[in-house]
């Protein structure tokens, strides 16, 4: 089987996808225990590793007439994506990682865990060494904290005003 799967379309492109078919669209792979539904200009339904091919022409069965969606089965199982997860919030691969932020997400277009990090080269290279590249990608991010008096958002006091003067209109 191949594991980084062909990619299968169905219809035609008809512009952007509603909420509405994106709710359908993660209803279906839900429904067939896929990894999720990714992408935007190239919507992808993310089967697991060891997916039978037949899974896929079942689900493209489901998809309406008229969407474009690629089916893939993955090179990952949802088992091997949240043992990468553990190991990687674990801060085991390397020195001083108490130091560092680290972030992690599933790709599921290029099908590649993508790990965000403010950690140094010389700290993430113990990570690119644990994984092949076509699994990982690590990404340089500067982290900030969002908490503060420049971050609060406005307060909403439900319709009453900080001048509340019954007498006064407009």
């Amino acid at each position: 089987m191949n594991h980084t799967g062909g990619t299968a379309a169905a219809g035609a492109d008809h512009g952007e996808t509603s909420q509405a078919q994106w709710e359908m669209l993660d209803k279906i792979a839900e429904k067939h225990s896929a990894l999720g539904v990714f992408g935007d200009s190239v919507v992808v339904i993310s089967l697991p590793a060891g997916t039978p091919a037949i899974e896929k022409t079942k689900i493209m069965a489901e998809i309406p007439a008229g969407m474009k969606v690629a089916i893939r089965i993955s090179r990952f199982t949802e088992k091997e994506l949240h043992q990468i997860e553990e190991h990687i919030f674990a801060k085991k691969w390397g020195p001083d990682l108490k130091k560092y932020s680290v972030g992690f997400s599933y790709d599921g277009v290029k099908d590649k865990v993508i790990v965000h990090t403010d950690a140094p080269e010389s700290v993430i290279e113990a990570l690119r060494k644990s994984y092949p590249s076509d699994k990982l990608e690590v990404r340089k991010t500067c982290f900030q904290q969002q908490v503060g008096r420049f971050h609060d958002t406005a307060s909403f006091d439900a319709g009453d005003s900080v001048n509340n003067d019954p007498g006064r209109v407009g």
